[in-house]
């Protein structure tokens, strides 16, 4: 059967009574809906003067006009009219939000797509809808795993999209001691996304060059395979590392071969921009515009801009020492994001991240489990606003997004680009 008569018996079945508007009639049949949708779609869309919207509109302005007319001449304004003005209003615009008209079924087509596969972080990805073009923020303290998790997004966009391409500025570490750390997320997934089992090798602490076989052939051999693929990517300038001091305009200096299509820009550390010699102005106006600017970079580039900003607890939250020693760090959100409140609202996404121990029964002992959970406390991308827990495995620097009933390791990241 041939589209074009597919066509036929689409428009067979949609044609009914009024419903002759062929032109808006074919732009419901490009969404490739079901006809009884379809129906639903025409009905809702078509300007008809009976459905009361049109009526509705002059009656208001009018109604509107005699109300201003009556306050410049000071006539007599009772409550009951301003009651029956703003009830008036009230009617018009929910009948306004309901409608859909001819002319914006066309923008169907221009709502947002998923941009990226991110198979180690599936409620984020679905939260930021695969971060797509926008300014995405990552906010936690010190020692959280701001880097760590930025990292690995790096490495789970060029393992799973085979024509991405990631910009990683980082503006408080040297690209040659992140490139311990790009490696040792690497080795997660040649192993097999393996995560729990504690590693014979610190992965993100060791030194390749120095590096023997005592460990095993099978780590050693994984070792070099991680050095390969990381030597691929920056070869093929799929992924490219950047250090040293920036300023807005030398970032996009950098930036003015990005591709919309398949580029994302990834800045760790984002508050230290426009920090020269180490000097850092603290002023909310300044820094105000550093939030701007990764706001200002998504929209020229047509790109996802992804940063992480340092966060500072508010007055009733606060590090304690755990009966093991370890510091615990509270659960934090949106108003402890440092410096100017534009990190609070020039961002598309805002995820806070923090550590919590958690009571877990072993077979025999009762023992303190460390987990990594972030909670995305702005979304405009998208209504879902999950709250996520990872296990972190510091040798591998590599997260693990859990469910509710322990974590789910996937095995399918091998196949497809062992030969980068």
């Amino acid at each position: 059967m041939n589209d074009n008569t597919h066509k036929d018996l689409f428009l067979k079945e949609v044609q009914e009574d009024e419903r002759n508007d062929y032109e808006l009639l074919e732009k419901i049949r490009q969404l490739g809906v079901d006809p009884e949708i379809a129906k639903v779609i025409y009905d809702m869309s078509s300007g008809s003067m009976n459905d009361g919207y049109l009526i509705k509109r002059n009656y208001l302005a009018q109604e509107v006009s005699d109300f201003g007319r009556e306050i410049m001449l000071g006539g007599c304004i009772t409550r009951k009219k301003i009651e029956e003005i703003q009830e008036a209003i009230n009617d018009f615009y929910k009948v306004k939000a309901g409608r859909l008209m001819p002319d914006q079924i066309g923008m169907i087509d221009t709502l947002p797509q998923k941009r990226y596969v991110i198979k180690s972080f599936p409620s984020y990805a679905r939260a930021t809808m695969g971060l797509t073009e926008g300014f995405h923020l990552i906010g936690a303290e010190d020692n959280v795993g701001k880097t760590a998790i930025l990292i690995q997004l790096a490495i789970d966009i060029l393992i799973h999209n085979e024509n991405s391409r990631v910009w990683y500025f980082t503006l408080d570490d040297t690209g040659e001691k992140l490139s311990k750390r790009f490696l040792a997320s690497l080795t997660y997934y040649l192993s097999k996304c393996k995560i729990a089992e504690t590693s014979e090798i610190n992965f993100a602490n060791s030194y390749y060059e120095n590096w023997d076989k005592a460990h095993t052939e099978s780590k050693y051999d994984l070792k070099q395979k991680a050095m390969v693929l990381l030597k691929g990517f920056l070869g093929r300038k799929r992924l490219m590392v950047i250090s040293g001091e920036h300023t807005e305009q030398s970032l996009k200096n950098e930036l003015r071969e990005c591709d919309k299509k398949n580029d994302i820009v990834m800045i760790d550390a984002v508050y230290n921009v426009d920090v020269v010699g180490g000097k850092m102005s603290s002023t909310n106006d300044i820094d105000g515009k550093r939030a701007k600017m990764c706001k200002d970079i998504s929209k020229q580039f047509k790109v996802p801009v992804v940063c992480t900003k340092d966060a500072r607890k508010g007055k009733n939250k606060g590090g304690d020492i755990d009966t093991d020693g370890t510091r615990i760090k509270v659960k934090i959100g949106g108003e402890d994001i440092a410096g100017s409140n534009k990190w609070k609202h020039e961002p598309d996404t805002i995820g806070t991240m923090w550590e919590e121990k958690q009571d877990t029964e072993g077979l025999t002992v009762k023992t303190k489990t460390k987990f990594t959970v972030m909670s995305m406390i702005k979304n405009k991308t998208d209504s879902f606003s999950p709250v996520m827990k990872f296990m972190f495995n510091g040798a591998k620097n590599t997260f693990q997004e859990l469910k509710e009933k322990g974590a789910e390791y996937s095995t399918e990241n091998e196949t497809r680009w062992q030969d980068e």
